[in-house]
């Protein structure tokens, strides 16, 4: 893959983000949530969250709230598969 298809799928899913939607992430992509995002729930497939120096996993229905200010959170996907994820403003 192209550094400019990365960028092109970086800032697709970053369009996403901004309207409050849903995100689908494939298993190329590591997904750097927005600051304004202060909550997450797994539509589909499993996700690996990194976050405050910890790695964890969220399957289907998962969903995790995070508070403000927080350091980075990055979401990739597991096994292979696109994880879904919907996006939460406070």
């Amino acid at each position: 893959m192209s550094i400019n298809e990365l960028i092109w799928r970086r800032e697709q899913v970053a369009d996403a983000s901004q309207k409050g939607q849903r995100v689908t992430i494939t298993e190329e992509d590591a997904y750097f949530l927005p600051d304004e995002i202060t909550r997450i729930e797994v539509i589909s497939g499993r996700a690996w969250i990194s976050y405050n120096g910890q790695d964890m996993v969220l399957g289907q229905g998962g969903r995790m709230t995070f508070p403000q200010p927080r350091p980075n959170v990055i979401i990739t996907a597991l096994e292979l598969r696109p994880v879904t994820v919907k996006l939460q403003r406070q």
